[in-house]
């Protein structure tokens, strides 16, 4: 897959090498603080890094060169579709994943509350048995377990907008 650099470079080259001019062409890359290229006919001011590139143009006629930038342009771009194809294909099953998991927290949830009412046996005397206490932990850590799943669900498909 081609990064942004060299598409960028790909087609200042074509651009530089289609128009009339000078026979060489300069032009900037600086990288900000951030990490973040800018491409430029003069250095940004505060970059933490230059770079100067130095570009050959040639006559208005070099087909070979615009042929070469058309393909990498189409590659490019079948290449983005085939990205935001399978992006919205994960986004659709996360989806299904968000719907089990919102579900399963629904039913942990009504459970718990099925659980709480004290039942034959939670009683010993006037006091609740472990069992009862066993039951609801083991009830309110199934719907914790429920809730999770379904946040980590609604992460996962946030992370792919």
């Amino acid at each position: 897959m081609l990064s942004r650099r060299d598409l960028t470079v790909a087609i200042l080259c074509g651009t530089a090498l289609m128009g009339a001019g000078a026979a060489e062409r300069t032009f900037y890359k600086s990288v900000l603080s951030n990490g973040h290229p800018v491409y430029s006919d003069a250095p940004v001011a505060g970059a933490s890094r230059v770079e100067k590139i130095n570009v050959q143009t040639g006559p208005p006629t070099s087909d070979a060169v615009i042929e070469s930038a058309k393909r990498t342009l189409a590659q490019s771009d079948q290449e983005l579709l085939k990205d935001s194809e399978a992006r919205t294909a994960r986004q659709a099953q996360t989806t299904g994943q968000i719907a089990v998991a919102y579900e399963k927290h629904r039913a942990a949830k009504a459970e718990v509350e099925a659980g709480r009412p004290i039942q034959e046996g939670d009683r010993q005397g006037r006091r609740l048995t472990p069992t009862y206490w066993d039951r609801q932990l083991r009830l309110a850590a199934a719907a914790a377990q429920a809730r999770d799943e379904l946040e980590a669900a609604i992460s996962k498909r946030e992370a792919l907008r």
